[in-house]
């Protein structure tokens, strides 16, 4: 069921998902809810800390990123990590306005001449655990969706590697690269379905075995603790007593913490993967509002195209 159409609707929907959160990007949803109401058109950026002048319906780095990403495996025309990182080192020189400090620093290292395999080393607890992975990673699962629809295994394991190394380069954590199984799995999903077709505990069961995978990637000198994305994402299957009020509650609402914000997003978007009223419901409630806008319009954008 891939096809162009359904590709171009998933490059549009980061951009869509990115330029309506930016304006939000770190209020609560009390503080959204007092000044706009909710987020269903793009809101001026007016005040805020970061974006004050920024053009109202612009992106941040979740669409440049995404963008350096898909340019590094055209450019290399396969899953490429030299590649990949020389245009995250270009995307560095042009504007790091609302970067986080983990891709920041990771990436200035890229550009200062150090291998992206060292480039994001951390030691610093719960560095690396923030959205700088899944944000960007759609055109990974894109590439693989077109090269490997059938999903054969020797195809995922090409894609896993390259995955464990896409998150080595800024992330390297196991929530990082766990957090790059879930999104690349997770747009595969939808890009490969008919949405006709499309079944909610199905995507649950593919984004779930995509964490509990991640997570068997640990460091020896693991910075991140005891804390489980996997275990986190099985609260997926409970999204019937779910309502916004308690994935707020119950994930974080919305921070940039993978542990909260994969859940929290995937939450929306599997109570109402139909509609774009999803989408405004998940950038309302705050938070890292650009990255899980951009994360799940990107999903509402590879299920059902550019319409």
């Amino acid at each position: 069921m891939i096809s162009r159409d359904k590709i171009t609707g998933m490059f549009i929907g980061t951009a869509v998902g990115d330029a309506l959160g930016k304006p939000v990007e770190t209020w609560t949803a009390e503080r959204i809810a007092n000044t706009f109401g909710r987020i269903t058109r793009y809101e001026s950026c007016s005040g805020h800390k970061w974006f004050t002048d920024a053009l109202t319906g612009g992106t941040t780095d979740d669409w440049q990123l995404t963008a350096a990403t898909a340019d590094g495996i055209i450019r290399a025309g396969k899953l490429d990590m030299n590649a990949i990182a020389a245009q995250h080192a270009e995307a560095f020189k042009r504007s790091v306005l609302g970067w986080g400090s983990t891709t920041r620093e990771a990436v200035a290292k890229l550009v200062a001449g150090e291998n992206w395999i060292i480039s994001g080393v951390t030691y610093e607890p719960r560095r690396g655990t923030g959205n700088g992975v899944c944000m960007k990673v759609g055109p990974i699962g894109a590439y693989m969706a077109i090269t490997n629809p059938q999903c054969d295994e020797p195809a995922w394991k090409e894609a896993i590697t390259v995955l464990k190394q896409y998150a080595r380069m800024t992330h390297y954590t196991r929530m990082g690269v766990q957090s790059g199984f879930c999104q690349a799995l997770a747009v595969f999903k939808c890009l490969t379905v008919d949405p006709a077709d499309f079944n909610v505990e199905g995507f649950i069961n593919s984004v779930v075995f995509a964490a509990m995978m991640g997570n068997k990637i640990k460091r020896d000198d693991d910075t991140e603790g005891t804390d489980d994305l996997y275990e986190r994402m099985k609260k997926l299957h409970q999204h019937a007593d779910y309502d916004t009020d308690k994935i707020i509650s119950d994930f974080g609402g919305g921070s940039c913490y993978i542990l909260d914000s994969l859940p929290f997003t995937y939450m929306f978007f599997v109570k109402n993967p139909y509609d774009i009223e999803c989408l405004y419901d998940c950038v309302s409630v705050g938070g890292d509002a650009d990255s899980n806008g951009s994360m799940l319009a990107t999903l509402l954008g590879a299920l059902h195209g550019t319409k």
